[in-house]
């Protein structure tokens, strides 16, 4: 009851649930749609794809896409994080209200970038893992700051229990629920975009109905964003308690 009535809390938990939901699909479609691209542009079966072209080849091979994603998400993911962190630590103590407005914002910024690099990924496979490394660049850049949050926030003997509650959401729905919900709305889509294009093949099929379907997350991160930024009406008074209620344990 006590952890559910810190509005700070519930939205960071909420909004930053949004933002694993939107990393799980990622980490686990975003090499998979990669691929879909290039094999629609490379079979010959495909020649009725908009963008085949005869004698193609991908300047990144089938076999590079994970490794050279996995080395995107991880430099700018920790750049990211630091990144944020350093911020949060330079302006928290002028402006008290800073941390959900660095972890709204950051999340609006990545948005543009990653569906600008989903939209790429077929015709400019190498701009779009440019323009990605941005998008993961901001939807890290919030980690260590929403995290801070969660303690600072919470009584100290509630902390555990409330970062636990933190870890379940993000994770139990967030990461480990993505991949079913994205994978089910591109099953749904394929029926359809089959029916409209019906000289599509099957990787063709597959590439649109992930990319369609990735628009669910990043609609999630967008709801995301505007969460944490509505905590900025409270962040300050929750924290504010926390802090005399240790006063007043230090004075007794």
């Amino acid at each position: 009851k006590y952890i559910a009535g810190v509005k700070t809390f519930v939205l960071n938990a909420a909004g930053f649930t949004c933002v694993t939901f939107t990393t799980g699909a990622l980490a686990w479609f975003a090499p998979v749609y990669i691929t879909h691209g290039i094999h629609s542009l490379e079979s010959a079966n495909c020649s009725a794809d908009p963008n085949w072209q005869a004698n193609y080849t991908s300047s990144i091979t089938e076999d590079q896409v994970t490794f050279y994603f996995g080395i995107v998400t991880c430099v700018a993911g920790l750049l990211g994080v630091i990144s944020g962190m350093l911020l949060s630590k330079y302006l928290r103590p002028t402006y008290q209200w800073v941390d959900p407005v660095i972890c709204g914002v950051s999340l609006l910024l990545s948005i543009p970038f990653l569906i600008g690099g989903i939209l790429l990924a077929k015709d400019h496979l190498a701009w779009s893992y440019l323009v990605i490394a941005f998008g993961m660049y901001f939807l890290n850049f919030n980690w260590s700051v929403a995290v801070d949050m969660t303690i600072y926030v919470i009584t100290p003997a509630r902390r555990a229990t409330a970062e636990a509650i933190h870890l379940m959401m993000t994770h139990a729905i967030g990461e480990a629920g993505a991949p079913y919900l994205v994978a089910l709305l591109a099953d749904g889509l394929k029926g359809k975009i089959r029916g409209e294009h019906t000289d599509y093949c099957d990787e063709t099929v597959d590439y649109f109905a992930i990319q369609y379907s990735m628009f669910l997350p990043f609609l999630l991160l967008f709801f995301g964003g505007i969460l944490f930024l509505i905590a900025t009406i409270w962040v300050v008074r929750d924290k504010q308690a926390i802090d005399n209620e240790g006063r007043t344990v230090c004075t007794q």
